[in-house]
């Protein structure tokens, strides 16, 4: 049996899908109140929608270690994609010390109830960056300095609760995706920018960042977990590197709707604190604008998918794919 946690979210619910195309048996912690209509949505879209019903629940919290224990009895797999998604300045000291602690937790209940196979899904944002727009690979070295958001610093710390679990004999890989794209809730995650665009984004930065369509994370986290031996190793799963400029123009394209046209600075970025397009657009969170989030807005980062290739040999879905894939969506729900 496979435990998932975090499944109840955007690429939780895709992971939960790949494995229910695959008919595996899979146990599912949520909190208590979460709602599942976005899984049983994904479900109906991967055409096992009837899977939801063979789903086994258990309301919980990833920061209960006594829940953690007792629902890994009998488990051979976790898939860790729980994490609190942040970047506001506010509430960053319960961001970083919430997502550690329960990787750590489940780490703990892992070892505990010698399970087979651990993969924890983290991020590029635990992943060090280059200058001069130079490819990040998995050794890039992350530093620990002023202008990391509380969320980058949660998942590298969480890496770091993996590698403890590597070192007493757990077998564990990570999984550091790029920007997720695909459908979701047309007011949050990747959906929204669609959402902006049709109403007329005029702005766009110089920024550029990996990208990656949240079907085939799933499906690489399904590989990693259930056919790989590769234990101790991260894999960046990225598709693409484009510039947010070229990526808000295929969406405006694939929508009929208006080129973004006027480049936002860092520097203006920093002023206009009423202007939450950039976090919300790329993060999915409707705060001001932060100096970090304008710094990373402007900033080239491109990412390698070398190394998974070279285990996988996977093919990648194109991302202008992806998107004229959700416009179509879009449209149809505004209907």
């Amino acid at each position: 049996m496979i435990f998932v946690t975090g499944g109840t979210g955007f690429l939780g619910a895709h992971i939960i899908a790949k494995l229910a195309c695959d008919g595996k048996a899979i146990r599912v912690l949520k909190r208590k109140n979460s709602s599942t209509d976005f899984l049983k949505k994904t479900l109906l879209k991967y055409g096992v929608s009837d899977f939801y019903n063979k789903i086994e629940w258990v309301n919980g919290d990833i920061l209960d270690y006594g829940i953690l224990l007792e629902s890994l009895s009998g488990i051979n797999h976790v898939i860790n994609s729980a994490a609190i998604v942040s970047f506001a300045q506010q509430g960053s000291k319960s961001v970083t010390n919430d997502n550690v602690k329960g990787t750590s937790n489940l780490i703990d209940a892992s070892i505990s109830n010698n399970v087979k196979r651990f993969c924890h899904i983290s991020s590029i944002a635990a992943i060090g960056s280059t200058e001069n727009s130079e490819l990040i690979n998995e050794n890039t070295e992350w530093l620990n300095n002023k202008g990391n958001s509380a969320y980058s610093i949660s998942k590298y710390y969480s890496e770091l609760q993996v590698w403890r679990g590597v070192s007493e004999g757990l077998s564990c890989v990570i999984v550091n995706p790029s920007v997720l794209v695909g459908s979701g809730n047309w007011k949050t995650d990747f959906s929204s920018i669609f959402t902006k665009v049709n109403k007329g984004l005029k702005y766009y930065t110089s920024g550029s960042s990996g990208f990656v369509d949240v079907s085939d994370v799933a499906e690489i986290v399904k590989q990693l977990t259930l056919n790989s031996n590769v234990s101790g190793e991260r894999f960046i799963v990225s598709s693409e590197n484009i510039e947010y400029k070229h990526l808000l123009t295929m969406i405006a394209e694939s929508l009929n709707r208006k080129i973004p046209s006027k480049e936002v600075s860092e520097n203006l970025l920093n002023i206009m604190n009423k202007l939450n397009s950039i976090n919300s657009l790329f993060f999915g969170k409707s705060v001001a604008i932060s100096s970090d989030l304008a710094r990373i807005a402007n900033k080239k980062l491109n990412y390698s998918n070398n190394k998974i290739n070279d285990l996988l040999n996977y093919n990648f879905k194109p991302i202008k794919e992806s998107i004229y894939l959700i416009a179509k969506e879009f449209n149809e729900s505004m209907k």
